[in-house]
């Protein structure tokens, strides 16, 4: 009897345990899409900001206008990507478009210090061409499109 409780715990134990370690590797193989959204949102965002930085000042003309990202507002995504395909064909293989916020900026040249000031109104959609490249010769990114959208368009 003594050795079938044993055996009985034991056989428990390891049950348990491969359950744990089962249980422990799915867990550990979830796919967050959201988090992994953000992050390729923030990669493209650093890799795009000198392209979006000059769109945004050559469409002003002005240096005092820079731009901010609002990701709270659900009207919109600050990032979108979208590929050519059979039946979907776009002006370049890929299209990344951003929006953004015109927002007015001061320089104080004595302590080199930037500060937002107020916002221009409505959002700034971007949209560049990016032909894929390899690594010595890199990609080829084109702006094709830069539109304005006042705060009270839909």
């Amino acid at each position: 009897m003594k050795r079938l409780l044993t055996t009985v715990i034991v056989l428990l134990c390891l049950f348990t345990g491969v359950a744990f370690a089962s249980a422990q590797s799915q867990n550990s193989n979830n796919h967050d899409s959201k988090g992994t959204e953000q992050a390729t949102d923030q990669l493209m965002l650093k890799l795009f900001n000198e392209h979006i930085d000059k769109a945004v000042a050559n469409y002003y003309k002005d240096d005092s206008i820079s731009f901010q990202y609002n990701w709270w507002d659900e009207g919109y995504d600050v990032v979108e990507v979208d590929q050519s395909e059979k039946g979907h064909v776009l002006k370049s293989p890929y299209e990344v478009t951003f929006t953004v916020e015109p927002i007015k900026t001061k320089h104080d040249k004595q302590t080199n210090t930037t500060t937002l000031g107020p916002k221009l109104g409505g959002t700034d959609k971007i949209t560049f061409g990016v032909v894929p490249g390899d690594v010595a010769k890199g990609i080829k990114v084109k702006m094709l499109n830069y539109e304005h959208h006042d705060s009270n368009e839909n």
